[in-house]
């Protein structure tokens, strides 16, 4: 049976079997969830701060947040295939969300509810590929926004400079270049495939 833990919760919610064996908290604190390749540390907010690769023992240290940028008060306005912002991106405040922590045989969750939507992570019991990683999910809620960008950031220490990867066409890396001289949206990427970092180490 699945092990179940609610943060930031004033009483258990479900007194019926089997859902009585649930544990519910007040306030949150840090835990990690592990299958047989990676173990995942979050913050008391349900948010990751590293992952560790156990076959090599190699720990990254990771913060994952939300931030929103605003958008242009004239002219042109930021949609579906435009990012006009403002300016810099600013930390959406996120206190005392309602998380979730679900521990499983095949599968194991972390879910954040948010008060612009929720954020899950997810990591599988597979022996496969499927379970080298975390998957990440994340479902914001539109109609509180109005003329809002809103992005999770992930900053991590690997020493990656200003390079970066993304795909080309789905089937094939390029090596891109932020550069500061440049406006603020020509160092974004649409990344529909996948995208990554790395350094001498990772």
């Amino acid at each position: 049976m699945a092990q179940i833990r609610l943060f930031n919760v004033a009483n258990d919610p479900f007194q019926v079997a089997p859902f009585e064996q649930i544990h519910a908290f007040e306030t949150g604190t840090e835990f990690s969830l592990q299958n047989g390749y990676v173990k995942a540390d979050f913050d008391a907010n349900g948010f990751l701060t590293a992952i560790t690769t156990l076959d090599d023992k190699v720990k990254t240290n990771v913060k994952l947040e939300f931030i929103n940028y605003g958008t242009r008060k004239s002219g042109d306005k930021s949609g579906a295939y435009l990012f006009l912002p403002d300016g810099p991106a600013q930390p959406l405040s996120v206190e005392r969300p309602k998380v979730k922590i679900i521990q499983g045989k095949i599968l194991s969750y972390v879910e954040v509810e948010m008060t612009f939507g929720k954020h899950k992570v997810w990591l599988k019991n597979s022996p496969g590929v499927d379970g080298t990683g975390l998957q990440i999910d994340n479902e914001i809620d539109i109609n509180s926004m109005n003329n809002r960008e809103i992005a999770m950031r992930l900053t991590s220490e690997v020493d990656s400079g200003d390079e970066f990867f993304t795909h080309l066409n789905g089937f094939q890396m390029i090596k891109r270049k932020r550069l500061s001289k440049i406006p603020l949206q020509g160092n974004y990427y649409p990344v529909p495939t996948m995208a990554y970092i790395q350094d001498e180490q990772r």
